[in-house]
């Protein structure tokens, strides 16, 4: 399916200097994180959007005709530790993570609309130190396709079924039928 670009998106991808702009979505338990790669302040989608400049890096994002699933790391550069901390402490696996790509014109403004580069569920967050001292923390996105072949493991009781679905009765009386006799057709 190709993918089409309106008229300004060309036009600025055609320029003598391009820009690109990318924004990361994090869903993570305590708040919504929305960051960009420029070193500014992005209004974008009627949110704003955090500049982290040079202390982000992203991995390159791979695609292919295989069925399988391609991931992606995000590294955060220069946090203070009392940020490490809290950051690994909060819940964010199988959480969204989104990276969309958008063009800037020279005052950072968004020229066109922004395009999802990568769509994911969050899996895990290492820190790294440097030579240097510095710490930085690595998150990895993975595909959805990575669920592919782990067992789905369901019961039919009640206890799953409340799990699942808070309030359905459907599946009550199963305790009770599994040392039921039952007479079928005589009269």
């Amino acid at each position: 399916m190709p993918r089409g670009l309106d008229a300004a998106t060309k036009a600025a991808s055609a320029a003598e200097r391009v820009r690109p702009v990318y924004f990361f979505f994090g869903d993570f338990q305590s708040q919504v994180l929305r960051v960009n790669s420029t070193d500014r302040e992005i209004t974008w989608d009627d949110q704003t959007w955090l500049g982290v400049g040079r202390l982000g890096a992203i991995e390159q994002v791979s695609e292919g005709v295989e069925l399988k699933a391609y991931g992606l790391s995000l590294r955060l550069s220069g946090i203070p530790a009392d940020h490490i901390a809290r950051a690994l402490g909060d819940r964010y696996q199988g959480r969204t993570g989104i990276l969309y790509v958008a063009l800037g014109d020279p005052a950072w403004g968004l020229v066109g609309p922004a395009r999802v580069l990568y769509r994911g569920r969050m899996d895990q967050m290492l820190p790294t130190v440097s030579d240097d001292g510095s710490v930085s923390i690595v998150l990895t996105l993975e595909n959805r396709l990575a669920d592919w072949n782990r067992a789905r493991v369901r019961r039919i009781t009640n206890e799953d079924q409340q799990s699942r679905f808070a309030g359905d009765l459907g599946l009550e009386f199963v305790p009770q039928m599994a040392d039921k006799t039952l007479i079928w057709g005589r009269g």
